[in-house]
């Protein structure tokens, strides 16, 4: 509930212009796929991202547990739609304490570690040149 209070208000304080094209892109969206980016369905997530040409970079989350590595979704994810993933960079901050402010939450310099494997990411794939 709080989500769609916070949604509502935002389309409230947005430029009319805004709210058009969003109504536009929405009315042109196939019905569920709304539906289900709303439920957190990461494909269609990506899919409206894709229908407004917004380029997509996948982190992969890791599996809770003692020893962490990606979880084996966020890859078929990627291969299904056609993305670039990045699947490591949230496993290594999460095992190093320097990194990591709890279990789940990275600090300034884990953030900083992700921002730069996100950077070489871009630049990897001639997103950017470094």
């Amino acid at each position: 509930m709080r989500e769609r209070l916070l949604m509502t208000e935002l389309l409230y304080l947005a430029s009319n212009s805004r709210y058009d094209t969003l109504m536009q892109d929405l009315a042109e969206s196939e019905e569920n796929t709304l539906a289900k980016a709303n439920a957190g369905n990461l494909k269609a997530m990506i899919k409206l991202a894709k229908e407004r040409k917004i380029q997509v970079i996948l982190l992969a989350v890791p599996r809770p547990g003692l020893i962490l590595s990606p979880l084996k979704q966020y890859q078929q994810v990627a291969d299904d739609m056609q993305i670039v993933i990045e699947n490591n960079i949230l496993s290594n901050i999460l095992q190093q304490p320097q990194y990591h402010s709890d279990m789940i939450h990275p600090n300034a310099l884990g953030y900083q570690k992700i921002a730069q494997a996100i950077a070489d990411l871009l630049d990897k794939h001639g997103a950017v040149n470094l």
